[in-house]
């Protein structure tokens, strides 16, 4: 699980990615942050106004074949 915050024009902020859960530890890091930089999203808005969201939590999930 990552969390990160989404700008004002729905980008994610690269600088506030973090891997707050995995399991196992370490082996999917890198590849969830960078995953998650590239994400776009509809701006978020509130009185008219694009806005910042922080705290967005987005779960990856990896299935490794046989």
């Amino acid at each position: 699980m990552v969390s990160f915050t989404i700008n004002e024009e729905g980008e994610v902020i690269e600088d506030s990615i973090q891997v707050i859960q995995a399991a196992p530890a370490d082996i999917f890091d890198r590849s969830s942050v960078r995953a998650a930089a590239r994400f776009q999203f509809e701006p978020r808005i509130e009185n008219g106004q694009a806005v910042e969201v922080s705290n967005v939590r987005y779960l990856f999930r990896y299935e490794l074949e046989d």
